[in-house]
């Protein structure tokens, strides 16, 4: 093994992702390192869903994925992760717009739960491209919806990536925001994740006519957002802040 620790833990995820159910850690000479360990044990505590430590030596780990793919859908996954991202984002602008550093701090710590999810949709559309025959076990109905639901669930990791951007850019502001500067902000937000709930159940739903009707409504966020911008420089700002 390598004991770069960083680059074992991508190595972890990309066979994890790839499909293996039993994942084996060895050392050729000297022993697992400690940090080896605390990465093995935080990655798969954090990221890979379904995944157990089985065993543990000093020259080597197991991992074994014991989750069955009846037992926790895609389209399961997927509702996970729209209802932590939307939170995520709800709690993002609160610690922003109310200086609320504690909520910032757990809205970090959701970001590895967004993750952890997304991994594992990949993880089953992967196998389900090569096996056609585990489309309806996963939820789906044909090939086509893997690429779907590929690119779904990265539009939610993205949310949820910008949300945790949010939060932790709010901490650095040196200068509480103004309360109609902060008004206009939730404004934006409540916008937004109006959006975001109404696609959600489009897709859950299946239904056409209400994707659509998001797609027209979002000019708005961006008329928000320049409102916002605007309002933004109309104020005597440091650059930091402004930035």
């Amino acid at each position: 093994s390598s004991q770069d620790p960083r680059s074992l833990a991508r190595k972890l995820i990309a066979l994890y992702l790839i499909g293996f159910n039993t994942i084996v850690l060895k050392s050729k000479d000297q022993g697992l390192s400690p940090s080896i360990r605390d990465t093995v044990r935080e990655l798969v505590r954090r990221k890979l869903v379904g995944t157990e430590i089985v065993s543990e030596s000093s020259t080597e780990i197991m991992l074994q994925v014991l989750l069955s793919y009846p037992e926790l859908p895609a389209e399961s996954a997927l509702r996970r992760m729209v209802t932590i991202a939307d939170q995520m984002h709800r709690d993002s602008v609160t610690a922003l717009t109310e200086g609320a550093r504690d909520l910032a701090a757990q809205v970090l710590k959701s970001d590895d739960e967004v993750d952890r999810f997304g991994f594992y949709i990949v993880r089953l559309l992967k196998q389900a491209v090569e096996d056609p025959r585990l489309l309806n076990e996963i939820g789906l109905s044909s090939p086509r919806d893997c690429l779907g639901y590929r690119l779904i669930a990265k539009s939610v990791e993205r949310i949820a990536d910008h949300s945790a951007m949010i939060a932790e850019h709010g901490t650095e502001l040196r200068e509480a925001l103004t309360p109609r500067l902060a008004a206009r902000i939730k404004e934006l937000s409540e916008f937004c994740s109006a959006l975001f709930q109404d696609a959600s159940r489009a897709l859950f739903r299946n239904d056409y006519s209400m994707a659509d009707k998001v797609l027209a409504r979002q000019d708005g966020a961006k008329m928000l957002e320049t409102e916002i911008e605007k309002q933004i420089y109309r104020q005597n700002l440091s650059p930091e802040d402004i930035s």
